[in-house]
């Protein structure tokens, strides 16, 4: 009786270690398979990197919201389990198209409507100095005084705006048909012109010719 009992206990030993398919040093060899209490399953994912953005590794299977900043967005951190905006700093750097960075709140905000607006001469540009600048066959768009090019919203440039020769204003100004149109999604690349020859802007209520150069 008692070696019955005993060849039983080693019986049962033997399935115990046959059913340890994995373990922590033998790592399973099938594709997707992740080792699950000695027994090798198909999972979903291994790691977070094996999910989407915005979504991490739980127990092999892939699940919404963020365990650490690598599951959000570059320039996004998970709090809370949730990827959200970091705080901007410059409005340069962490803005978007016609946004300002509000460095005490740390949220973007959009500028006025003057920026990019469509004019036919400065009395549709809001008046302090705004002028309406033409672009010839891509229209009249205003433009909004300033001093220096951290006074524009991002995608923006303060470019000195000359007539007969002489400064005569500083303004805000970018590519405007670009971004308000369907032909395109962005500012042209680097050296090259938007849909042909660019012009320079020309002040509307200017008798003289005028001009500013795009970066």
């Amino acid at each position: 009786m008692i070696r019955t009992l005993f060849v039983g206990f080693l019986l049962l030993g033997g399935c115990a270690q046959e059913a340890a398919e994995c373990s922590d040093t033998v790592p399973c060899t099938g594709f997707g398979e992740s080792c699950v209490e000695g027994v090798c399953k198909s999972r979903a994912c291994s790691s977070s990197a094996d999910c989407g953005m915005e979504a991490h590794c739980v127990d092999g299977e892939c699940e919404g919201g963020c365990a650490v900043e690598s599951d959000c967005y570059p320039g996004d951190t998970c709090t809370d389990g949730t990827c959200t905006a970091k705080a901007c700093r410059t409005t340069t750097l962490d803005c978007d198209f016609k946004e300002f960075c509000d460095v005490a709140s740390g949220d973007c905000y959009e500028a006025s409507g003057y920026y990019c607006g469509d004019c036919r001469d400065d009395t549709d540009c809001g008046g302090n100095g705004n002028r309406c600048l033409s672009f010839g066959q891509y229209g009249s768009f205003c433009g909004v005084t300033c001093e220096r090019s951290a006074d524009c919203p991002a995608g923006f440039d303060c470019i000195p705006v000359q007539d007969g020769g002489q400064v005569v204003t500083n303004q805000c100004i970018t590519y405007c048909w670009v971004y308000i149109t369907d032909e395109a999604s962005g500012p042209p690349a680097p050296g090259a012109a938007a849909r042909g020859p660019v012009p320079a802007p020309v002040l509307v209520d200017s008798s003289s010719e005028s001009c500013a150069v795009l970066p």
